[in-house]
């Protein structure tokens, strides 16, 4: 029996994390599967933001799972009032769940 490593398609990123840095808000873009597999990804787009006193916009709409690893790097951001996520079904469900719900906003509004 094959691993999940494996099983997964080498030639091609599971999940994705992009940061981009304006001047007037720092976007964090997700894509794909946000797992622990994108941790360092994830720590390295936290230092970025935090380097940079701006509004924080995170665009999860082509995002297909998150797991702990996502929620904990958006909970890094939540509560201090400089946060807005566009969130695809699967991330706003898991933000309801969780109470943080009051910082996605519609995917056309970012």
């Amino acid at each position: 029996m094959a691993s999940n490593e494996q099983l997964r398609r080498t030639d091609q990123p599971i999940g994705t994390v992009q940061v981009v840095i304006a001047s007037d808000a720092v976007r964090v873009i997700l894509a794909g599967e946000v797992d622990v597999e994108l941790d360092n990804e994830l720590d390295e787009a936290a230092r970025a933001v935090r380097e940079h006193p701006l509004p924080v916009i995170v665009d999860a709409t082509r995002v297909t799972f998150m797991d702990s690893a996502g929620v904990r790097f958006i909970a890094r951001f939540y509560g201090q009032g400089r946060l807005t996520v566009s969130a695809s079904p699967t991330v706003r469900f898991l933000l309801q769940v969780l109470g943080m719900d009051d910082v996605v906003t519609r995917p056309d509004r970012i």
